[in-house]
This record gives structure tokens, C-alpha cells and sequence, in this order.
């Protein structure tokens, strides 16, 4: 269910209008460092021309003992980022904005791809390509913020990764 769950919002990302996107590969970096907290294997999909959102995604491990929050992020290719969350009411799985932000426990491996728990870009302002980075600048409960290059990948490599293969 999980593994559909990410597909079903990495195609959904495709089926959503949108300079700041860079042709960068080799200014992609695998780990970021914010506060004790290391991330790394972010990506988001490309889209379709006329798509409005997109989701990225990344994998954050907590080095430290006090818990850390995520509380914002911005990007400039989009109107604004929401951090989603998926929830089951009854029997239909719907995707929520998490108002408090996400929450990385100390000590703690908080896969934002499982579950949903995702950055969303509401309001694309272009179409994301396969090969180009964007940036996501997240804000972290102690005010600490960080830019991240993100590289944008074909729904191929997404769905290898979303099936476990990071």
C-alpha cells in the first residue's frame, strides 16, 4: 500500500501551471547538514507542462538528542510549499497539510516518502525538467534554514526509488 501510495503522488505530480531552475548536475550534493540534522536522497519528479504541484521528497537523519521540527520551506519556483502528510479517514487515504510541520525525533531516520509525508510546491510557476535542479529552502523550529539543490528526475527513477532501491 505504501509503495502505490508513493507512485499515486509521484503521478499525481505529473497530472497537475507553471526562472530559477539550473542545469546543474554537478552541483547536486548528496548530503546537506542543518542543525544536527543530515539530509539526503531528495529529489523531486519532472512534470507535465501544465501541472500545478509537485512533491519532493528526501530522507533526514537525526544526529542529535533534542527533537527538531521542520516548519517551513520555500521555493522560488513555486507560489508557496506546503509539508504534507497522509491520513486514512476511514477507508480513503487523503493527503493533509501538516499545519505543526514535521517532526524528527533524536536520534531518529524520518523517511519523508513513507506514509506521504512530503514537501509539496503549490502553484508552479514552470514546468519541472528531468536534469534540472530547483531549490527548497526549509526552516527548522530553532529558525535555522537551509537551501537544498534538488535534481529532477524522470518517473522512472522516481518509482525505482520509491520502491526501495535508496
Amino acid at each position: 500500500m505504501i509503495k502505490s501510495l508513493k507512485s499515486f503522488i509521484a503521478l499525481s505530480t505529473i497530472a497537475f501551471s507553471g526562472s530559477n531552475i539550473a542545469f546543474a548536475e554537478d552541483m547536486q550534493k548528496s548530503e546537506y547538514h542543518i542543525d544536527a540534522l543530515s539530509i539526503s536522497d531528495i529529489y523531486t519528479a519532472r512534470t507535465h507542462k501544465s501541472a500545478h504541484t509537485a512533491a519532493i521528497f528526501m530522507d533526514v537523519i537525526h544526529n542529535g538528542g533534542e527533537e527538531r521540527r521542520i516548519v517551513k520551506a520555500s521555493s522560488p519556483v513555486s507560489d508557496r510549499v506546503e509539508l504534507h502528510t497522509m491520513i486514512m479517514d476511514g477507508d480513503i487515504m487523503q493527503m493533509r497539510e501538516a499545519e505543526n510541520g514535521f517532526v524528527v525525533a533524536g536520534h531518529q531516520d524520518t523517511d519523508l516518502n513513507d506514509m506521504g509525508a512530503h514537501f509539496m510546491l503549490m502553484g508552479l510557476k514552470q514546468q519541472l525538467k528531468k536534469g534540472e535542479t530547483v531549490n527548497l529552502t526549509v526552516e527548522l523550529d530553532n529558525g535555522e534554514s537551509k537551501t537544498f539543490t534538488v535534481p529532477v528526475l524522470d518517473m522512472a527513477e522516481v518509482q525505482d526509488k520509491q520502491g526501495g532501491m535508496h
